[in-house]
């Protein structure tokens, strides 16, 4: 998967820093039909230090690579029908950082001179991502939901899980 999905030679895309760059691959793996099956008996850890909370905490430097780092995501990955589908609740979303730009954290308005700065960049990256598609508009909107999205694992997974869990018992 990593050797499939990377874009001009990259896993994680070199135009992010800090913040949003699992969740670019998790999108552009979803995109070029890669598969998550939840293992429940998994564990992982991730020490979190910015929550909501404590953002302002943060340097400014930081705060402006979240917000820089949201649109680039975006660019590269959505399809035209996940975002009409979505357009209300993502616009709303993209208000509300802008306004809390404007009016709170104003350092992090250096991330929209930089995200256009960027977009040739992007936009190749894009039509890289968009050309190695593998999955429906349908498929990938099902992912942008309000209410958790699981789906059954395909049988040859069940079949693996299963034997998985005999062999440990």
């Amino acid at each position: 998967m990593i050797e499939d999905i990377a874009i001009q030679g990259e896993f994680f895309d070199s135009d992010f820093f800090v913040y949003r760059e699992d969740a670019d691959v998790a999108w552009r793996a979803q995109l070029m039909g890669w598969k998550c099956l939840y293992a429940p008996y998994a564990k992982g850890y991730h020490v979190r230090k910015v929550l909501p909370g404590n953002r302002r905490a943060l340097p400014p430097e930081i705060n402006m690579h979240s917000v820089k780092n949201r649109f680039l995501m975006r660019i590269k990955n959505i399809t035209p029908d996940v975002y009409r589908k979505n357009f209300f609740s993502i616009t709303a979303r993209d208000l509300l950082v802008i306004s809390c730009c404007l009016v709170w954290e104003v350092t992090s308005l250096k991330a929209f001179p930089t995200v256009i700065g960027n977009l040739r960049n992007v936009i190749a990256k894009r039509r890289e991502i968009m050309s190695r598609q593998r999955v429906d508009d349908a498929y990938m909107a099902s992912w942008f939901s309000f209410k958790p999205v699981s789906k059954p694992a395909p049988k040859k997974f069940a079949a693996a899980l299963t034997r998985s869990r005999a062999a440990r018992r």
